[in-house]
């Protein structure tokens, strides 16, 4: 029981974190591929194992398409940034649901994350052969830090998904962050330009829409 409560919360937690952010104006057009490491102390190696890995965004203004798996499960968020609005899919245990966000709900959650400094620091390195610079993104609710490396060689993109990032004028290629003593640390691995498909950004079949109060109900239900 514990273990299906763990995977559940952790599931609740992507998928509100995946609306937050889910839609944002890019100029770039294709696949980008995120490694993901998280690191605390006090995460068992069960709760270790249920942690994504990697996750992959899909681009191509004004849509995006966010894909995270774990070993039991798959969430997937598609944004529309002319909208303001993103519909969160979810494949867990054989289950699958559909949970819309709209824009009232995305411009509440962003206002919750409150206002942010950044600096930036005369500090470079190279990643993935792209020449690379530092920022530090605080929070001044928390002063939480988070570590931005970015490049200006390619056009700006905003990960969804990605709590720690506010928009800016880069393309993110590692993000490094520490909130309530976990470290949890975003890198690109490969970045693929070129057009993609339509359908990419459509919901699937087989998807049952429900409420967002109804979302923590169905995840204890299963």
């Amino acid at each position: 029981m514990r273990n299906n409560l763990s995977f559940k919360a952790i599931a609740l937690a992507a998928m509100l974190l995946c609306c937050l952010n889910a839609t944002a104006q890019t100029n770039f057009e294709g696949t980008v591929e995120y490694g993901v490491q998280v690191e605390a102390k006090d995460l068992s190696p069960e709760m270790q194992s249920m942690m994504p890995r990697e996750f992959t965004i899909y681009l191509k203004d004004p849509h995006t398409r966010l894909e995270i798996q774990t070993a039991m499960s798959e969430i997937i968020v598609l944004g529309d940034n002319e909208k303001n609005s993103a519909v969160t899919l979810m494949s867990i245990l054989g289950n699958k649901m559909a949970v819309k966000t709209d824009s009232a709900q995305v411009n509440e959650a962003l206002e919750q994350l409150g206002a942010y400094e950044i600096r930036y620091i005369d500090e470079k390195k190279e990643i993935l052969g792209y020449d690379c610079r530092k920022a530090l993104i605080i929070r001044e609710a928390s002063s939480d830090t988070s570590e931005l490396w970015y490049t200006k060689e390619l056009l700006p993109v905003y990960v969804p998904g990605n709590q720690f990032l506010p928009k800016g004028d880069w393309f993110p290629m590692q993000v490094h962050s520490k909130q309530n003593g976990v470290n949890t640390t975003i890198t690109v691995q490969s970045i693929d330009q070129g057009p993609l498909e339509e359908s990419l950004f459509e919901i699937p079949e087989g998807y049952k829409m429900i409420e967002q109060d109804a979302v923590r109900q169905a995840l204890m239900g299963l």
